[in-house]
């Protein structure tokens, strides 16, 4: 949400709660500031005002700049459903989900494409783990470290197949943050980068950017002709 403070318009966040504001069609450029007005980051605007360009590349860079982080919300809207379905599925092996005996969820509720094994292997790993005696006041990633690490009086890694099936689904699908945010109940936020990686990004573009006509207006008093 935060990223859509910098660049819509405050009535359209005003007339929207978190819900409808997911379903904008953020290609509309009605709903959008003037990039003059947008928060294109303070790292960009010192650079911008401290360089010797002239007024109309200063334009240019910021309106390309505000171009990008538009193009930045529609990819997030993009992904959202996605990554929405992923956290749901996810929250199925929150450890204090996996050790109640009330509300646990069933075999077939699982995720299938999380595992390798047989049906029949996974069900049994399920049905067992409950009764292992694991502390569900961890975080999901230690949690499941843990029970992927635990031997029986065999010495045989008893949940090795259910474990792995999870550790290997999260990293890959969202990051820590996204995981944390969800089971902490704080789900609307969980699509959203932070201010600082955005302040980054931009950081990044402008510096590039101003490379860029700086190298194109050294190019162009020598003599060449360089398309900016």
């Amino acid at each position: 949400m935060s990223t859509l403070r910098r660049v819509v318009k405050p009535s359209v966040l005003r007339m929207n709660n978190d819900s409808r504001l997911r379903e904008l069609d953020l290609k509309s450029s009605s709903l959008y500031l003037s990039h003059q007005d947008s928060d294109l980051g303070f790292s960009f605007q010192q650079q911008l005002e401290a360089s010797t360009l002239a007024p109309e590349l200063k334009d240019r860079i910021s309106v390309r700049c505000f171009d990008f982080l538009k193009e930045v919300l529609v990819q997030y809207q993009m992904r959202l459903p996605a990554s929405m379905e992923m956290l749901c599925k996810l929250e199925l092996f929150c450890p204090k989900l996996v050790m109640s005996t009330i509300n646990r969820p069933g075999v077939k509720d699982l995720p299938a494409e999380f595992f390798s094994c047989v049906v029949d292997t996974l069900g049994s790993q399920w049905r067992s783990i409950a009764s292992a005696g694991f502390s569900s006041d961890q975080a999901i990633d230690a949690f499941w470290l843990e029970v992927e690490a635990f031997q029986d009086a065999g010495g045989i890694q008893c949940f090795k197949e259910l474990a792995l099936g999870v550790i290997k689904s999260e990293p890959n699908k969202v990051s820590n943050k996204e995981q944390d945010l969800f089971f902490g109940g704080e789900l609307a936020e969980a699509s959203c980068l932070t201010a600082a990686c955005n302040n980054f990004c931009f950081l990044l573009i402008s510096r590039a950017t101003l490379c860029i006509c700086n190298c194109s207006l050294s190019a162009s008093s020598a003599g060449r002709n360089f398309n900016f």
